[in-house]
């Protein structure tokens, strides 16, 4: 599994290049429990936004020049790339690869392999509910 990758986001007319980061150890315990939470908030008919996760995983991802050759900024915040990005959905896409880079990571464990089973038969079954109160 590679440690880093690198992405090209589309931000109006800007290119703009990331080097995305695993997580470290206390980074990625902090997100589980951050997912468990949503899970549990989901479960109880509350709304979880993709926002919440953004102060955890933008620091993940270090801008670069213009080539995609070398890192800018080492240390970039949530703050940075809310002064920094035009398009809100250009900041999304950053962040969902992010997320997708860090999911990558995690597949190969087993424990994952079974918390992802059961969120989506979880999901599943509440799809199902919605669908039969929706007919009712």
């Amino acid at each position: 599994m590679q440690k880093t990758k690198i992405v090209k986001i589309q931000d109006l007319d800007n290119v703009r290049y990331f080097k995305i980061r695993a997580m470290g150890v206390v980074e990625g315990l902090d997100m589980i429990d951050k997912i468990a939470g949503a899970a549990q908030d989901v479960m109880q008919g509350r709304k979880v936004s993709i926002k919440d996760f953004l102060p955890e995983l933008i620091p993940l991802a270090a801008p670069m020049d213009a080539e995609g050759k070398k890192v800018t900024v080492p240390d970039y915040t949530l703050e940075d790339a809310l002064n920094e990005f035009e398009n809100p959905i250009a900041l999304l896409q950053l962040a969902t690869e992010v997320l997708e880079f860090q999911q990558g990571f995690l597949e190969g464990y087993e424990v994952f392999q079974k918390l992802t089973k059961k969120a989506k038969d979880l999901s599943a079954t509440l799809n199902s509910a919605s669908e039969t109160k929706s007919e009712a």
